[in-house]
C-alpha cells in the first residue's frame, strides 16, 4: 500500500505570512505546529 500524508499549504502559507510580518514589525515569530493528515492508499 501506499501511504502519503496531505498538508494544509493555505494553512502553511498564513503562517509564513503571519512570521514574517512580525518579523518586518520587530517581534521574534512564534514557532507553528501544522498537523499532516495520514492518507492511506491502496496499492498502485
Amino acid at each position: 500500500p501506499l501511504t502519503t500524508v496531505r498538508q494544509d499549504f493555505d494553512a502553511l502559507g498564513a503562517a509564513a505570512v503571519r512570521a514574517l510580518v512580525a518579523t518586518i514589525e520587530g517581534s521574534a515569530p512564534h514557532a507553528e505546529t501544522l498537523v499532516p493528515t495520514l492518507v492511506r492508499r491502496d496499492s498502485a
